[in-house]
């Protein structure tokens, strides 16, 4: 649909290739940064060959779960967004703003409630469709609802190039 639309979709290997001259406005990595290895990120530099593709003022854009939330530790191991083995790093929003500024980039974050994760959550840790599990499952959303911030289980971060 992207390139229909005259968008241009290319894969990690476009910003290690010595042929690549091309700057962008913008670099859009949504649920992606938590399927990279640790490889791709500390040894293979990622982040900083993603800097050297940005014009200058260009914008990174990741939005990724983040496990630094009353939401994660509430459903612990049944939290949705674990999706072990596919994730293999969960960042923080400490976190991913360090590793992007060690790469030169100016940050902001912003985080939110996933609803998608909230619904999928609930169904992993209460199989049973029971009264009781009804009633718990209205109170924990309602909690989520009113702590929003707190509870916020995705991570965007716009880390713009300086």
């Amino acid at each position: 649909i992207a390139t229909s639309k005259g968008h241009t979709m290319i894969d990690k290997s476009f910003f290690y290739s010595s042929q690549n001259n091309i700057k962008f406005d913008l670099i859009t990595m949504f649920q992606v940064a938590e399927h990279l290895s640790v490889q791709e990120i500390i040894e293979e530099n990622i982040f900083s060959a993603m800097y050297n593709s940005l014009a200058p003022g260009g914008q990174l854009v990741i939005e990724t779960p983040t496990y630094e939330s009353d939401y994660a530790k509430e459903f612990k191991s049944d939290w949705r967004a674990l999706e072990m083995p596919r994730h293999l790093v969960i960042f923080s929003p400490e976190s991913l703003s360090k590793v992007l500024n060690e790469k030169g980039f100016t940050t902001y974050v912003h985080t939110r409630v996933s609803p998608i994760d909230v619904r999928e959550s609930f169904k992993l840790k209460y199989k049973e469709n029971t009264i009781k599990n009804k009633i718990i499952q209205f109170l924990t959303a309602a909690k989520i609802v009113i702590f929003q911030k707190k509870n916020s289980s995705l991570l965007t971060v716009i880390a713009t190039k300086s």
